[in-house]
């Protein structure tokens, strides 16, 4: 059974190659206002949502 700090490097070692592999992924983006960023993935979101539930009738 490994140790308490095998373990802890073997996680240490799996999240350098996550951030490596978002390094890795190509160029950064310029997000300019999050807050804006944010609304604009929220209504994208709800349009989806919207498009997959069925009309209803008032």
């Amino acid at each position: 059974m490994p140790t308490v700090e095998e373990r802890r490097k073997a996680k240490l070692e799996v999240q350098r190659a996550e951030i490596q592999k978002g390094f890795d992924s190509g160029p950064m983006e310029e997000i300019g206002d999050v807050h804006e960023w944010f609304e604009g993935i929220k209504a994208r979101g709800r349009e989806r949502l919207a498009a997959q539930r069925p009309n209803k009738q008032v």
